[in-house]
């Protein structure tokens, strides 16, 4: 039973209409017959000048619980006016003598049922599947947590030391293990979207990618990165999701393979290009699924006002190699008829941006792949090797669908794609940044991501192992210790020569917090344990001891300590220290 409870509602005479309607509960309760209890009902948040003695205003809620230890069980109430900002309190405490104790439980909720897009369309929560869309559901929201909080305690430390014990063969020092676990709030607090369904078109179109169910996460939350399902961010965060939430995965991978067959055939302008081009082509793995300013699962590729990702040579391969990720984590049967089919239109626009008939895609535009501000030309590392694993997964498909002819074309891809990436980017030392351009034999850090992913989806080892080996050593002694001998972590970028005379920027110096835990994930898996701690560790120590970033972690920080786009969901790359395995 409740000792006592506050309930606000913003709407008290009909259902939520719209995002941030419904109820809000705050309640304390306990069973021992002499707690304290009391509760002010409705007061004023505001600070300042005031008069302490205005029962209704927070100074004295305040004044009093610090005085005494209990509120002033004043029920008075009335509604918010413009700008006004209310709240309420409940209060519990008893005095113990010594060896005694005594429990009671605070419990917060609220039902706020709908997200609205700024279309004007509205969607149901994920959670009304079970409370419904009325909005008066707090209390009984409340309710259900008070008799579950112990269940689901013991639950969550299950948890926790399962992940825990999952890396503790290859993560030596505990706060690593910690951060493994602490990188997870931005499922929380990243702007995630889990739907149930569409709850008010606002006499708008279907859904071009229908009615829900859905699962989406912003790329950043609060530094102007508002896409939703950025896909090539997301397969750096999957693995905890995948292996925690494999439904969650499940809704994300399902909507971008209904976005394959289409095609949005508008016209816009990229203005870093300074150029017009379609918003969406058919058979291309969208940038995103839209964003919550616009329609999101309607308008997709919201980036495309930027660059013109239409022309990104890593979206399509990294759509197939880490979808066949989910399905190997999450066990799922093979691809049905329908899917195998759109699966192959993805995989053939793939293969129609590799120019010269090599197997490898060919980079021929400003900014066309996620890393965006390292202009690369030619076959690069990072496409490569995401088109090697994408040809590899594809194959493998092709034998658990029995389609034979598939099965020898994307054979004869992955043997003449692997053999171009050897020609190409091998250089005796590590594998190249790319064919062409100022920056051709720098050190990629994560330039084997897909290599990563393969390893991790059962695909094997789909390059010499001594050469990835060797890349990796590569990464460690130029991208790590090349940089203020390891103070910082690895650079995404590093001239083998050093950075006496050569020049960093955005994307190139940087530490990309995401690209090190991937990294670190692949060191991990190719016998580099000594060298993926000690970056582990100093990542984790810039980040945790030095910056003041917690549960904000950047996409990117530099030596001068400055950083960039805070809360960003490539971070969660640090579940790839997860062994698949167990």
């Amino acid at each position: 039973d409740w000792l006592e409870a506050v309930a606000f509602t913003n709407e008290p005479n009909r259902p939520p209409r719209r995002d941030m309607e419904g109820t809000w509960f705050l309640g304390v309760a306990g069973a021992d017959n002499d707690l304290r209890h009391s509760h002010h009902s409705c007061f004023r948040c505001a600070r300042g000048t005031m008069n302490p003695k205005s029962v209704w205003l927070l100074p004295a809620a305040e004044h009093r619980f610090f005085e005494t230890g209990q509120l002033s069980n004043s029920d008075m109430t009335w509604h918010a006016k413009c700008m006004e900002v209310l709240g309420g309190a409940v209060a519990a405490g008893a005095t113990l003598q010594p060896g005694e104790e005594t429990t009671f439980a605070f419990v917060l909720s609220w039902d706020m049922p709908l997200t609205q897009a700024g279309s004007g369309r509205t969607w149901a929560k994920a959670y009304t599947q079970d409370f419904g869309c009325s909005g008066d559901n707090a209390q009984a929201i409340a309710e259900l947590a008070l008799q579950r909080r112990e269940a689901w305690r013991v639950q969550i430390l299950a948890w926790q030391d399962g992940l825990i014990s999952n890396a503790k063969d290859w993560v030596r020092d505990d706060s690593v293990a910690g951060a493994m676990i602490n990188e997870l709030y931005f499922l929380v607090d990243g702007g995630p979207f889990w739907l149930a369904g569409q709850a008010d078109s606002a006499g708008l179109p279907e859904p071009r990618l229908g009615a829900g169910p859905h699962f989406s996460i912003l790329e950043g939350y609060d530094s102007g990165y508002y896409f939703l399902s950025t896909f090539d961010l997301w397969p750096y965060a999957m693995l905890p999701v995948v292996t925690c939430w494999p439904e969650l995965s499940r809704l994300l991978y399902e909507d971008f393979l209904r976005s394959i067959p289409i095609d949005v055939d508008e016209k816009r302008i990229f203005y870093k290009l300074g150029t017009e081009g379609t918003l969406l082509a058919r058979d291309k793995i969208p940038h995103d699924v839209g964003s919550p300013p616009g329609d999101p699962w309607h308008e997709l590729n919201d980036y495309q006002y930027a660059n013109d990702s239409n022309q990104w040579k890593d979206h399509n391969p990294m759509f197939l190699l880490s979808y066949y990720l989910h399905t190997a984590i999450a066990d799922e049967p093979p691809p049905s008829p329908e899917a195998w089919a759109t699966l192959k239109l993805a995989a053939a626009h793939m293969e129609s941006q590799d120019k010269d008939g090599d197997g490898l895609p060919e980079h021929d535009t400003h900014g066309d792949n996620t890393w965006d501000a390292v202009e690369v030309n030619g076959p690069a590392i990072y496409s490569a090797a995401l088109t090697i694993g994408a040809l590899a997964a594809m194959k493998t498909w092709a034998e658990q669908v029995g389609d034979a002819d598939a099965k020898g074309h994307f054979e004869s891809r992955l043997e003449m794609a692997t053999q171009a990436f050897e020609a190409a980017l091998w250089n005796g030392t590590y594998y190249n940044n790319a064919t062409v351009g100022e920056r051709r034999n720098w050190v990629a850090c994560d330039g084997l991501f897909g290599i990563l992913l393969a390893k991790v989806a059962g695909l094997g080892d789909l390059l010499p192992v001594e050469r990835v080996q060797a890349h990796l050593k590569a990464v460690y002694k130029h991208n790590f210790k090349g940089l203020d001998n390891g103070r910082w972590g690895p650079s995404l970028q590093a001239p083998p020569a050093g950075w006496d005379n050569a020049e960093g920027g955005v994307q190139v110096d940087e530490i990309l917090v995401g690209a090190a835990w991937s990294c670190i994930g692949l060191m991990l898996r190719y016998g580099l344990a000594d060298e993926a701690n000690e970056i582990a560790a100093t990542i984790v120590r810039v980040h945790y001891e030095e910056s003041g970033l917690q549960f904000r972690t950047p996409a990117a920080w530099r030596k001068e300590r400055g950083y960039r786009a805070p809360l960003n969901l490539r971070p969660m790359a640090i579940g790839f220290l997860l062994d698949e395995r167990r």
